[in-house]
């Protein structure tokens, strides 16, 4: 960023990452395998940092403020988020939503109190019309 050439801080699969608002931690999703992806920390010099062994829906993972926890969503069409516990590893759901949909994104306020995120459904009813067959004459 200070105008120098861009050096590899890792090697293999390394996707969306994000950076911990205290700037300690880059977390990033590796290979993704059926609709989740796990998630691997590194540190900005590019050496690991241990993580939990967390699997995520592919870019569906947002730090809280000051870096303290992550907020995810667990699977590709989970509408219920979770929280892990950077310091402990801890996890826990942070909601349970009845009416189900689609969710595509979400983001935390600066706060970290609220979690805004959208959500559609499809309500279609499928009707099957029988036409009687006609002959050519």
């Amino acid at each position: 960023m200070n105008g120098g050439a861009p050096v590899r801080m890792l090697s293999g699969d390394a996707k969306n990452p994000i950076w911990s608002p205290a700037g300690d931690l880059i977390v990033y999703a590796g290979r993704f395998v059926d609709g989740q992806v796990p998630l691997f920390g590194a540190r900005p010099d590019g050496t690991r940092a241990d993580s939990p062994a967390v699997r995520v829906r592919e870019g569906g993972y947002r730090f809280l403020p000051y870096g303290r926890g992550l907020v995810y969503l667990e699977r590709l069409r989970s509408v219920d988020f979770s929280l892990l516990d950077l310091a402990t590893g801890d996890r826990r759901p942070l909601n349970r939503l009845e009416d189900r949909g689609r969710l595509q994104t979400f983001d935390l306020t600066p706060d970290g109190k609220t979690i805004v995120f959208d959500r559609s459904q499809e309500r279609s009813d499928i009707v099957l019309i029988e036409r009687p067959l006609t002959t050519a004459c």
